[in-house]
């Protein structure tokens, strides 16, 4: 297992691409791992044969255990246990040990058809009772599931039970010796429904990540959101005017770049928002590092473009666009989604205008940015129909009050309706 982090402890063997006994090639890919929200591949340091698989998909394993046993065809297997053997750094996949194929069980010819017919496994059953341990016709059906035997219930019951569509084998029966009564199937037309499940999905992996922060920032933040809708004119028509330019295309500046850059450039001036609290400390950070939402295929990531205060809208846009498409294909790096000391998320594009962001804790506080869309508006006296942008402001009010936040807001709301700057920065 190898170490993707720092604070990484252990990884998730998400699934395993080949199978035991099955030849692989120097390089080629045998398995997904995953830890915290990075998913990377393992390769093959040489070409052999995989053996014996150690840890099954769907488990955990601690930094630098061996995962899976690699060697060549017939290689024998390790004198000492793989727990034994394990190694102290992150180490290539280690020698084989071939699966060994049990023997058939012994069973006469009727027997096997019979198991075949009532789909009893013949390798799972104890020593026959036919002639030297064979296994005959009645150890057959000895081993064979048997049918679910009818409810037990009273004429009344089963007549009610089937006029009304209720299952007898769903109800619970208080009479003598467990015997379903009238009573007990009038009990069950008067309780609620019960939902059909169509699928039950294990909360693990990214899932389990998301939700355990999620959870953590609901319950240690004290949370506070602040709203103001602000005029996005001249931020549609900048972002039309410089996409032109030779630096930048349509494609490479989105919206989001904008807000990342303008995020930047407030939290500069508001260094009191660009702080995180540890322990019994508030701490302001030099970094100003914007960390923005991706929802990909494996759930919430959030890339963070580092010291985005020094860099140029085209830089930032450039940076974007690469950890973007890595977040989408499952490649994002630790260093992807490390350091973050502000968040903000757009739901724009789901036709939401405002709504209450989550903040990504230890960070003080995260931009939730709604729609820009054509609103009634009061412009230089007059009503008239505006493009207007609702912006949400999430923070901490124990690191930071209401008032500075509120500045905070309004300065990003003068960004967007005056964005000009931007352009030449």
């Amino acid at each position: 297992m190898p170490q993707l982090g720092l604070t990484m402890t252990e990884g998730e063997v998400v699934r395993w691409l080949v199978g035991e006994g099955a030849a692989v090639a120097k390089g080629q890919v045998i398995a997904e791992i995953q830890t915290d929200k990075i998913s990377t591949e393992i390769e093959a340091p040489e070409a052999g044969i995989l053996g014996r698989i150690l840890v099954p998909q769907g488990q955990a394993a601690p930094v630098a255990a061996v995962l899976a046993l690699l060697g060549t065809s017939g290689e024998a297997a390790p004198a000492r246990s793989p727990e034994a053997s394990q190694p102290t750094r992150v180490a290539a996949l280690r020698s084989v040990s071939m699966r060994r194929v049990p023997p058939e069980p012994r069973a006469s010819p009727y027997a096997r058809r019979l198991a075949a017919e009532l789909q009893v496994d013949l390798s799972g059953l104890p020593r026959g009772t036919g002639p030297g341990g064979r296994i005959v016709s009645r150890d057959v059906r000895a081993s064979a599931p048997r049918p679910p035997q009818e409810p037990r219930a009273t004429p009344i019951a089963r007549r009610l039970a089937a006029e009304k569509g209720v299952p007898l084998a769903s109800i619970e029966g208080s009479g003598r010796l467990g015997r379903i009564t009238r009573c007990d199937v009038e009990r069950a037309l008067e309780a609620p429904p019960q939902l059909a499940v169509v699928q039950s999905l294990p909360l693990a992996g990214i899932r389990r990540v998301i939700a355990d922060r999620m959870s953590g920032s609901a319950h240690a933040a004290a949370a506070v959101t602040l709203t103001t809708e602000a005029d996005a004119g001249a931020l549609v028509s900048l972002r039309e005017r410089i996409s032109g330019q030779p630096e930048f295309t349509a494609s490479d500046l989105p919206l989001d770049a904008i807000f990342v850059r303008i995020a930047a450039l407030t939290l500069s001036e508001f260094p009191w928002m660009n702080a995180r609290l540890t322990g019994e400390a508030i701490e302001l950070l030099r970094d100003v590092n914007v960390a923005f939402a991706v929802h990909s295929e494996r759930g919430l990531l959030t890339p963070v473009i580092g010291r985005a205060n020094s860099k140029s809208l085209a830089e930032v846009a450039d940076e974007m666009a690469t950890l973007v498409e890595r977040a989408l294909q499952g490649r994002s790096r630790p260093e992807d989604l490390a350091g973050g000391t502000f968040t903000l998320t757009n739901l724009g594009i789901h036709d939401i205008d405002a709504f209450t962001p989550i903040i990504n804790p230890p960070q003080c506080a995260i931009l939730g940015i709604g729609r820009i869309r054509p609103r009634p508006a009061v412009w230089n006296g007059q009503v008239c129909v505006r493009s207007t942008v609702w912006l949400s402001l999430t923070f901490d009010h124990r690191l930071v009050d209401g008032s500075p936040a509120a500045q905070f807001l309004s300065r990003i709301k003068g960004w967007v309706e005056h964005p000009e700057a931007l352009a030449e920065s």
